[in-house]
C-alpha cells in the first residue's frame, strides 16, 4: 500500500469505503469513519471472525467470493475503537482495497513490483509450484512433544488471509526482503524522503512509525505501526505471538543494559508454520527465525529474543532465562484441556436434563451472513457437528444438559487434525 500512496493512488487517511466499493459494513460508524490506517494498525474497532476461517488440515472454510460478505457483517467493538486489537479480518478489507486501487491482485502486484525487483525467486503469495524442491513439511506437537505431520497452510492466492498470512518464502529471500526494509527505513528517516534509491519499497518510515500503543507500560514505547510492532528496549516483546497468552505474569523484560534502542518486529502463527523477524535499525541487522512446527510453546519467539540479547551483547548477569520461561508456557499450554473440562463440570447442573430425539437436532445452521454453517447429522445413534458440512471438520457431540452439547476433544486429537 505504501507504493500506491507514493504514487498518489491512495493516502493513509483515505476512507476504506472510498478505496473499495465492496466495503459496506452494516455498522454505520465503521462504514463512515474507518480509514486505511485504522485497518493496517489494528485500531479500527472492527470485530473479527477469528478462527472461523481456518479449519483442520490447513483448510480454508470461507471462500474468497464470500470474504467481503463476512467483513461487512462485522460490528463495532467500542472497547477496541482506537486501541490495538490484532485483527486479520481487517486485513482482508485491506487486500480488497489494494486490489480496487491498483487494479491488480496483491499477489500479482508483489511478484512484479517487489519480489522480482529484489530477486526473490522462492517467495510466493500462493502455494509454491508443484515442481518446487526443498519445501518444508508442517507439524503439530503432541502432548509429549512428538511431532505429528499435518498438511501445510492453504491461505493466500488472492484468497481470504492473503495479506495477513499468505506469504511462503525461504530464509535467503526473506533476508534480502527484510534487509531492504531496514535500509529503506534508515534512509527515509535520515533524509525525510518516502523512497530509497534501489529499493522498491515506499513509505517505509510511515509504516514503521507509531500509530497506536500496544499496551500501557512505564518501561518505554510498545506500539504498532502499519504492519510493524515497535519496542523501545529494554522492554517486553512477543506481543503478537502465542507466548504472551501463556505467561501468567507477562512476558520477560529483555535487553537490560541497553539504553533506549528501537527494535521493529513481527510474528506469524499458523498450525505448522511460525515465524519471527526482528529489525535492529542502528546496525541494519535482521534476526529471522522460522519453524515448521507448532510446538508446545512459541519457540521462534523465544529463540529470536535470545539471539537479540546475544547480538546486543547483553551482560551475562542481565540475560533472560528463556528456558525457564519456555517451560512455564509449556505447562500452561498443556493444561488448557483440563481447565476447560473442569469449567464445564463446574457449570453443569447436578440434575442433567435429558436431550430430545437426536433426529430433531439434524439440519444446517447458518450465521447471519449466511456464509458460515454448521451441519448436524446423526449416525448410529451419535450426533455429529460439521463446520461448512465438510467431513474434515466433523466432530462428535457430547450431551451436556438439555439441548446443549459440546464438541470438545483432547488436545492430541485436535493436534493430529492440524488445528
Amino acid at each position: 500500500m505504501g507504493i500506491l500512496v507514493d504514487q498518489g493512488l491512495a493516502w493513509w487517511k483515505m476512507l476504506v469505503k472510498d478505496a473499495t466499493p465492496s466495503f459496506h459494513p452494516n455498522d454505520n460508524y465503521l462504514y463512515n469513519n474507518t480509514t486505511l490506517a485504522d485497518l493496517y494498525s489494528h485500531r479500527s474497532g472492527m470485530s473479527s471472525y477469528g478462527n472461523l476461517a481456518g479449519g483442520c488440515e490447513g483448510n480454508i472454510l470461507i471462500g474468497k467470493d464470500d470474504c467481503m460478505r463476512v467483513v461487512n457483517h462485522q460490528t463495532l467493538v467500542p472497547a477496541h475503537l482506537g486501541s490495538f486489537a490484532y485483527n486479520s479480518t481487517a486485513y482482508d478489507a485491506c487486500d480488497e482495497s489494494f486490489k480496487s486501487l491498483s487494479g491488480t491482485p496483491l499477489d500479482d502486484f508483489l511478484q512484479q513490483h517487489v519480489f522480482a525487483e529484489l530477486g526473490l525467486r522462492r517467495t510466493f503469495m500462493r502455494p509454491p509450484p508443484s515442481d518446487a524442491d526443498n519445501v518444508a513439511k508442517s507439524y503439530n506437537a503432541l502432548d509429549d512433544g512428538t511431532p505429528w505431520c499435518i498438511p501445510g497452510p492453504k491461505l493466500g492466492e488472492d484468497d481470504i488471509g492473503c495479506g495477513s498470512d499468505g506469504l511462503r518464502s525461504c530464509a535467503a529471500d526473506l533476508a534480502k526482503l527484510y534487509t531492504c526494509f531496514v535500509q529503506s527505513f534508515n534512509h527515509e528517516c535520515h533524509t525525510g524522503q518516502t523512497s530509497t534509491p534501489g529499493s522498491p519499497l515506499k513509505q517505509v518510515s510511515k509504516t514503521m512509525s507509531p500509530h497506536v500503543p500496544m499496551l500501557s507500560t512505564e518501561k518505554g514505547e510498545v506500539s504498532y505501526g502499519l504492519g510493524w510492532a515497535r519496542v523501545q528496549l529494554p522492554n517486553t516483546m512477543g506481543h503478537i505471538g502465542l507466548n504472551g497468552r501463556l505467561m501468567p505474569h507477562g512476558m520477560p523484560v529483555i535487553g537490560k543494559g541497553v539504553a533506549d534502542e528501537l527494535i521493529l518486529y513481527h510474528q506469524g502463527t499458523l498450525p505448522g508454520a511460525l515465524a519471527v523477524v526482528i529489525l535492529i535499525p542502528p546496525t541494519e541487522t535482521v534476526v529471522l527465525v522460522m519453524s515448521n512446527s507448532l510446538s508446545l510453546t512459541d519457540m521462534p519467539d523465544w529463540v529470536s529474543q535470545m539471539v537479540l540479547e546475544e547480538i546486543r551483547d547483553i551482560p551475562i548477569e542481565d540475560r533472560t532465562d528463556f528456558v525457564t520461561y519456555a517451560k512455564t508456557s509449556i505447562a500452561i499450554n498443556l493444561g488448557w484441556y483440563a481447565r476447560i473440562t473442569q469449567g464445564l463440570m463446574q457449570g453443569q447442573p447436578q440434575t442433567i436434563k435429558p436431550h430430545g430425539p437426536l433426529e430433531s437436532y439434524m439440519g444446517k445452521y447458518e450465521d447471519e451472513s449466511r456464509v458460515f454453517s454448521a451441519v448436524v447429522t446423526v449416525k448410529e445413534g451419535v450426533l455429529f457437528l460439521a463446520f461448512q458440512g465438510m467431513d474434515s471438520e466433523k466432530y462428535k457431540l457430547t450431551h451436556y444438559d438439555g439441548d446443549t452439547f459440546t464438541w470438545l476433544q483432547p488436545r492430541n486429537d485436535l493436534s493430529r487434525r492440524g488445528r
